[in-house]
């Protein structure tokens, strides 16, 4: 628009719109489609905040017991050869620490929970005999 403005024009068609004012619409046209964008965007995250409980749920057992819960329901268990919790590691991890308190009421770390869910981190998920069984619940 700049351009057509500084060029020297040597033939004007007078049947159609001058350029610049085609250009200036055009741009309040984006604009507009901008905010709606940005207002749809924002209805849907406040959509998305009402489901999502604000308070995060304080767990009374061991943060490796909880984790491993979920790693189960990720990596071991599957229903029609798909796991019941179809997420990647950081994802879950996220979730969980967006989720949960640790026994003591305090935040979980990430690195943590992210470290327990490692599939070669097998000294880090409970033991055998204090590990939460979630296949005989399902």
């Amino acid at each position: 628009m700049f351009e057509y403005q500084q060029a020297n024009i040597e033939f004007i068609n007078q049947k159609t719109p001058f350029y610049d004012a085609q250009c200036t619409k055009e741009i309040e046209n984006i604009y507009a489609l901008q905010k709606i964008q940005v207002a749809i965007e924002e209805a849907q995250k406040l959509k998305l905040s009402s489901l999502i409980p604000t308070k995060k749920i304080k767990f009374n057992g061991n943060l490796n017991q909880l984790v491993d819960m979920f790693y189960q329901l990720n990596r071991e268990l599957f229903i029609e050869g798909k796991p019941y919790i179809d997420a990647n590691t950081n994802d879950l991890a996220a979730w969980i620490v967006n989720s949960f308190l640790d026994k003591e009421g305090k935040e979980i770390s990430p690195l943590t929970v992210k470290t327990i869910l490692k599939p070669s981190k097998e000294e880090k998920r409970p033991n055998t005999h204090k590990r939460l069984d979630i296949d005989k619940l399902l």
